[in-house]
């Protein structure tokens, strides 16, 4: 008698052994435009956020992972609004008052000298934890996720979208996954004009509930790359890549779809210890690139 759990605990059809636990070591940071553009979305973040940290924290204390997390926000300037390597204690200190502050819509779009000194601080921290995790243990592997969240276009960096483009390449070809979600926007073309890979590219409406189901998403994303820690750019770039169910979740706010995906991969709103990774991370495959946006699923990368 097959398990209806099947199709969460394989990866792929015809895979038939279970998907590697998550890394020993993770870090995960997620940046969000708090610009004056983002006022029809506030409220939506609030919510997609709350759940997205609380979701790290409940879970964090059920994993034999070390993770380090960061929360951060910016428009004309950056600010740290967490910074914790136990996460797990702060669960039940995290509101969402608390976030719709930090979050208040306010000035213009730094966006790519945010990502590139973003990137540029996760690199070299994730460097230096894989080189302390092969003193200590060579099976020890370290993942890391960086994700950005906006609703617009740069109007205040003085770095060019090419620089931002190398930094994400040196990133991705260490083994860090570079998330972008974009609202008000085509994300998949803006986020590759920036140097994020399509699979990794997530179209966010900014209204109703396709915001709080990008951010669950991107949670799910995360959980996928901390799953495939230490394998090739090209297949991790493809496990954590986002799903179909994802993208028709996070880019309509259709009952249907948002039904579809709450039965299989995320939280029902009544869940109050959010929800374990290992049940509900292993959602289908993402389909190819070009059955999503009507372009060839091989395409050239600068």
């Amino acid at each position: 008698m097959p398990l209806s759990c099947l199709g969460r605990v394989k990866r792929n059809a015809g895979e038939s052994k279970r998907p590697p636990p998550l890394a020993e070591v993770q870090l995960n940071h997620i940046r969000c435009d708090r610009s004056g553009s983002t006022t029809s979305m506030h409220e939506e973040s609030t919510n997609g956020l709350y759940d997205y940290i609380t979701t790290f924290a409940n879970n964090a204390d059920k994993q034999n992972s070390k993770i380090h997390f960061k929360f951060g926000t910016f428009d004309d300037a950056t600010e740290s609004c967490l910074d914790t390597t136990n996460i797990a204690n702060i669960k039940d200190t995290v509101l969402k008052d608390w976030i719709r502050d930090k979050i208040e819509p306010r000035g213009m779009t730094r966006l790519v000298d945010t990502a590139y000194e973003d990137i540029d601080e996760l690199l070299k921290k994730f460097k230096e934890e894989k080189i302390k995790a092969n003193k200590t243990n060579l099976e020890t592997r370290v993942s890391a996720v960086y994700c950005l969240v906006t609703d617009g276009f740069d109007n205040k960096s003085n770095r060019s979208c090419e620089q931002l483009k190398k930094k994400i390449k040196e990133a991705n070809e260490e083994g860090i996954t570079c998330m972008y979600l974009g609202a008000n926007q085509d994300a998949i073309s803006t986020g590759r004009n920036f140097g994020f890979n399509m699979e990794n590219c997530l179209n966010i409406d900014s209204s109703g509930d396709g915001t709080e189901q990008g951010f669950r998403s991107a949670t799910l994303s995360a959980a996928r790359a901390a799953t495939y820690a230490g394998a090739t750019p090209q297949v991790l770039r493809q496990r954590s890549g986002f799903t179909q169910m994802e993208r028709e979740s996070s880019s309509q706010s259709v009952n249907t779809s948002i039904n579809m995906f709450h039965s299989i991969s995320a939280p029902q709103p009544t869940t109050q210890n959010g929800f374990n990774f290992q049940n509900v991370m292993f959602a289908p495959p993402p389909i190819p690139v070009n059955s999503i946006l009507g372009t060839p699923a091989t395409f050239l990368r600068s």
